[in-house]
């Protein structure tokens, strides 16, 4: 009886380090996750000005037809861009960009907000 149970409490051990393992991984990427919502989502915007250099557009059968603008920022650095499809856009135009810069890491991302007048 002493053997019995003594072979039950160690398959009790096995068992309770195998959930204890599965619940430190998913303990572990839930931290990770949050940490990364919490990297991108917190930061500065602010609007930038930009001319537009090139008009370059790329179609898929899954995606449709996407349109993109490379920019010239003020900053001297280029950076393209997916606009609307109903952005009437031409070379030369300046154009108005949201630009975010995230407060853990200090990356920096633009959208495109509207043609300047």
């Amino acid at each position: 009886m002493n053997e019995a149970n003594k072979k039950l409490d160690d398959l009790l051990k096995k068992e309770g380090h195998k959930k204890f393992r599965m619940y430190s991984i998913v303990f572990a990427l839930l931290v990770i996750s949050a940490m990364g919502v919490v990297a991108y989502s917190t930061g500065e915007t602010v609007s930038v000005n930009a001319k537009v250099t090139a008009l370059h557009s790329q179609a898929s059968e899954e995606l449709g037809a996407r349109f993109y603008i490379i920019v010239n920022l003020e900053s001297g650095s280029v950076v393209k861009l997916e606009i609307p499809r109903e952005a009437s856009v031409k070379k030369g135009d300046t154009v108005i960009l949201n630009e975010r810069k995230t407060n853990l890491f200090g990356f920096i991302n633009y959208s495109f907000q509207r043609v300047a007048s």
